[in-house]
């Protein structure tokens, strides 16, 4: 089994109602995530989370309202969060890889030592992201 973390996007797509998350969020690792389910080059084996905001660490499946927080390294759903994501990265996953922004990283970053980080601007995370899960194969 493998792990994909990514972090949320400030861009989201505001339709009322519940949204699965990686329906919801509308950044360019959202939309690339998106094109390979399409495509069904996402590997069963592959679970993925997303660090949100406002809901802490959620599946990529998990519905969503729209909303728009961004999260705050003092506030109680970061220590939520870093609570969840510790119990997460704590199963027996073969690989971690992490796309995260740098304010992400600031605050999980230290717990997230022994993963895979994509690196570089958007777009060249992004491509590793994709290079990864598809090298999952």
């Amino acid at each position: 089994m493998y792990l994909l973390i990514v972090s949320c996007s400030q861009r989201k797509n505001d339709a009322p109602g519940m949204l699965p998350a990686i329906d919801r969020y509308d950044g360019p690792t959202f939309r690339t995530l998106r094109l390979l389910d399409r495509n069904k080059s996402i590997p069963s084996s592959l679970d993925i989370y997303i660090v949100s905001g406002k809901y802490g660490v959620i599946r990529w499946d998990e519905p969503l309202p729209f909303y728009d927080q961004r999260m705050d390294p003092s506030s109680q759903a970061a220590s939520d969060a870093r609570e969840e994501l510790a119990e997460l990265v704590k199963r027996p996953y073969e690989d971690i890889f992490v796309n995260m922004g740098r304010d992400y990283l600031s605050i999980f970053g230290d717990m997230l030592e022994g993963a895979k980080k994509a690196e570089g601007r958007v777009g060249e995370k992004t491509s590793h992201m994709k290079r990864w899960i598809l090298s999952l194969w």
